[in-house]
Order: C-alpha cells, then sequence, then structure tokens
C-alpha cells in the first residue's frame, strides 16, 4: 500500500516535493524513517491557525502564486510553472520554500531572522544548514522535527499573511506563435 501511496502522490506536481519520501520521527526508536500514511505530528500543534497555514503549505492549498496561477480564473490563462514568480523579488518561483526560507522582502527576513534564531537555539545541529539555493531541502529537513513545529507553524502563518496582504504579481507567459 505504501508504494501505490507514493506513486500517487508522486504523480501530483501539487504535493511530490514535500510529501514523497517523507520522514517522521519513529515513535519507538526515536530514528527518522520513511513513512507514507500516519499520522502526521505538526496535526497536533495548539493554534488553530498556524497548524492550518503550515498544513496549507505542506499541501499546497495556499494561496501562493505555485499554486493560484495553475488555475484558470476569469480572464486570466494557466501560467507555467516557471513564470509562476514572487510578488516580492520577481526572480524566483513564488513556492512555500521559496517564500518560508528564501525570499528577501524585508518583512519576511525579519520573521524569519527570528524563526531562525530559535530554532537554532533549540536545535544547534542545524546551524548553517538553509541553503538559500535549496530551500526546499531545508523544509523537508526541518519538517518531521517535532521540537520546532510549533515555530514552523508559526512562520508559515506569518508568511501568509505577508503574501496574502500583497497582490500577486501576474507575469503571463509569452503566447507561442504558431
Amino acid at each position: 500500500m505504501d508504494s501505490w501511496i507514493d506513486d500517487e502522490l508522486g504523480a501530483s506536481s501539487r504535493v511530490r516535493d514535500l510529501l514523497v519520501g517523507r520522514l517522521e520521527v519513529d515513535k519507538e526508536s526515536n530514528k527518522l524513517i520513511k513513512k507514507s500514511v500516519d499520522f502526521r505530528h505538526y496535526l497536533r500543534v495548539k493554534s488553530s491557525a498556524h497548524r492550518r497555514a503550515l498544513t496549507k503549505m505542506i499541501l499546497s492549498g495556499h494561496s501562493l502564486a505555485i499554486e493560484r496561477r495553475r488555475w484558470k480564473e476569469r480572464g486570466k490563462r494557466i501560467v507555467p510553472r516557471e513564470w509562476r514568480l514572487c510578488r516580492f523579488c520577481y526572480i524566483y518561483v513564488e513556492d512555500p520554500a521559496h517564500a518560508m526560507f528564501n525570499c528577501q522582502h524585508p518583512e519576511l527576513l525579519l520573521i524569519r531572522d527570528t524563526f531562525l534564531t530559535k530554532i537554532y537555539v533549540e536545535l544547534p545541529e542545524l546551524q548553517d544548514t538553509l541553503d538559500p539555493m535549496n530551500p526546499l531541502k531545508f523544509f523537508r529537513d526541518i519538517l518531521p522535527r517535532r521540537e520546532i513545529t510549533p515555530l514552523l507553524a508559526k512562520l508559515a502563518y506569518d508568511v501568509l499573511k505577508i503574501f496574502d496582504g500583497t497582490p500577486m504579481l501576474c507575469v503571463d507567459a509569452p503566447v507561442p506563435s504558431t
């Protein structure tokens, strides 16, 4: 059953980055193991707003361009992935990993710095593991860490609040000539 679930998740461009091959801490051995089906620890975050924000980031239920510009909305075309650019930096695709761990917007830098300072106190071994060229790897690496999940959920909430307060960048890809 696990391989079927992994195959289905792998076929979905929406969720494969964070869900395929995801690791969870095994309660008995306290080691990271691959579990396709399990009650996820982030669903126990006490703040419902923070819990929902993190879940949206993981399951692509958020309002970032990577997801919203895949929809066909009135008067707008579906935009190819590489054109779903960040509304703040205009350089990278606006996805959860970029929004939470890479975008250089001043408000995001401030909340990210607060988040990183707190998690580095809790888990010093994570210091210097955030690679700006691969924020998705950092997101995947910290997602199973139960001790910082409430902080991660708050970060997701704060990031979505900032993004939701600014209109999305509407960059249309060039129309192919026929």
